[in-house]
């Protein structure tokens, strides 16, 4: 019986996952983010950038395996046009203790889902191109210093 229901939950949890759309013609205005002292962050203050967005948590094993890859590519690129932003639904407590204990280069926002932009998983990244649309999603962990992540962020980043 054990068996059966474990059988049941992972091809319900698969059909849900697979039934999720990757949304896109995703906007990066669509997203509500804010400073952890609360203050927001507006479309205005990404415009004209290429936006490397990551959704992430504090507890997520893949984001925090991610990471040094993501200051790697930050620090080989060394680009003002491209904004990185590493957005979270944690607390801001959570967030600045995170940032304390890890030594990354990285911009934290609060993140707020009420665009109903659909996270299947964490990590999950967004990149949007100049004019705020998105240009690639990818659901899960990536190597970002990859030489094809590299590849891709700055086609992306010349467009």
């Amino acid at each position: 019986m054990k068996t059966i229901c474990c059988c049941v939950v992972t091809v319900l949890f698969l059909a849900g996952c697979s039934s999720t759309p990757k949304q896109e013609n995703l906007n990066v205005s669509q997203f509500r983010f804010f400073e952890l002292d609360g203050n927001p962050v507006g479309p205005e203050q990404l415009r004209g950038k290429t936006v490397f967005l990551n959704i992430w948590a504090t507890w997520c094993k893949p984001c925090r395996r991610e990471f040094p890859a993501i200051a790697s590519m930050m620090k080989k690129l060394g680009r003002d046009d491209i904004r990185f932003l590493f957005a979270s639904e944690d607390s801001p407590v959570d967030i600045r203790e995170f940032g304390k204990q890890n030594d990354y280069p990285f911009h934290y926002l609060l993140f707020e889902n009420s665009a109903g932009v659909r996270i299947p998983v964490l990590p999950t990244t967004f990149i949007f191109d100049r004019e705020g649309n998105l240009r690639h999603r990818e659901d899960g962990y990536r190597n970002w210093d990859s030489p094809a992540s590299l590849e891709l962020l700055l086609e992306i980043a010349k467009k």
